[in-house]
């Protein structure tokens, strides 16, 4: 086997099909994706804050004249707590009688109660605005303690995360299992594959090649969502493993239909079937009270559950260690499937 002629039989794909409906799919689809969820669920409004200020506090007036956040001002810390709740207000904090003298006499130290679907930037801008309005207040640069609370009951992920799986997933099915077995069937349909094997390159090559092609472009794709949602997080390499060996799960897949599939139209009636099989554990991670051990039943759990919580939570080495492992595991199982239906392949056509 040459690498040499993988390259090249990549690049002829990639110089050829570039304008060619799949791959033009495979990138407008995810930016679409993502572009949708952005406008539906992020938004331009600013934040909303609510106060309710048991004395005479001057936090109330100051904040009136930040542009950053929406100010609203409740009678009462039940009133305020409710709101919070319902969602009527982003975050709210309570301000005791005393509060200004307080805060001048010592270190600063308030509550601040946030809404559990608030997103994670809106949290920043509200806790990171509370601690300048305090300092304000207090005349000092002290630092101040700001303790968040969610007031929600359970756990309450914002719908732009729980949709953030289908936005990273989409790019790896679309080009890994797609693209991958798109550029296969289509050398079966011109009939030109067997022109291919005549030429020095093996069929072990070319089927290589095109698993190549769906390989980069997936992971590509799945790194630009990544940067255009912020989630790359505090593990950007950890994250690109995953979504490296989750696209070389895609592409074996990709291959194994390839294999035996014979026209565009039969792949794509059976490939759905692998598209819902991978995007069965983002479906879990959507509705996070389904039973989360039915999802790690599929193998793609093991790198859509880990690209979450690195992006999201902030998971380390430590934290996804374990399903490298398996993951790894998979990916040999699959690929060796995708191996003997290729080398049957080549005795069919020897």
């Amino acid at each position: 086997m040459s690498l040499k002629r993988v390259g090249i039989l990549a690049l002829k794909d990639l110089l050829h099909g570039s304008r060619s409906f799949l791959i033009i799919f495979v990138i407008i689809l995810p930016l679409l994706m993502w572009l949708l969820v952005e406008m539906i669920f992020s938004g331009t409004s600013v934040p909303r804050l609510g106060i309710a200020d048991e004395g005479s506090s001057a936090l109330p007036a100051i904040a009136l004249t930040y542009d950053s956040i929406e100010l609203t001002e409740y009678d009462s810390a039940e009133a305020l707590t409710r709101a919070v709740e319902d969602g009527n207000v982003h975050a709210g904090i309570v301000l005791p009688a005393g509060f200004d003298a307080a805060a001048t006499a010592s270190s600063p130290n308030l509550t601040i109660y946030i809404w559990g679907e608030t997103l994670a930037k809106d949290r920043n801008i509200l806790q990171s605005t509370v601690s300048t309005m305090v300092r304000e207040v207090a005349g000092q640069d002290a630092p101040v303690t700001i303790n968040p609370v969610a007031t929600s009951v359970g756990e309450s992920i914002p719908w732009s995360q729980r949709l953030a799986p289908f936005i990273v997933v989409m790019p790896i099915v679309m080009g890994g299992i797609y693209l991958t077995a798109t550029s296969v069937v289509q050398e079966k349909e011109r009939k030109t594959l067997n022109a291919l094997v005549v030429t020095p390159a093996s069929l072990t090559e070319v089927y290589l090649a095109k698993a190549l092609l769906g390989f980069i472009f997936s992971l590509i794709m799945g790194l630009i969502i990544l940067l255009l949602t912020d989630a790359l997080g505090n593990q950007p390499w950890l994250l690109i493993l995953f979504m490296a060996l989750g696209t070389v799960m895609a592409v074996e897949i990709g291959l194994i239909f390839s294999s035996f599939v014979g026209n565009i139209n039969t792949l794509f009636a059976t490939a759905r079937l692998a598209q819902m099989i991978i995007l069965i554990p983002a479906l879990f991670y959507m509705f996070p009270w389904f039973p989360q051990w039915v999802a790690q039943i599929f193998p793609s759990y093991y790198f859509v559950k880990p690209i979450m919580d690195i992006s999201q939570s902030g998971a380390t080495w430590a934290d996804v260690s374990t399903e490298v492992l398996i993951l790894i595991g998979c990916n040999v199982i699959i690929g060796t499937i995708a191996w003997q239906m290729i080398k049957r392949i080549k005795q069919f056509a020897a």
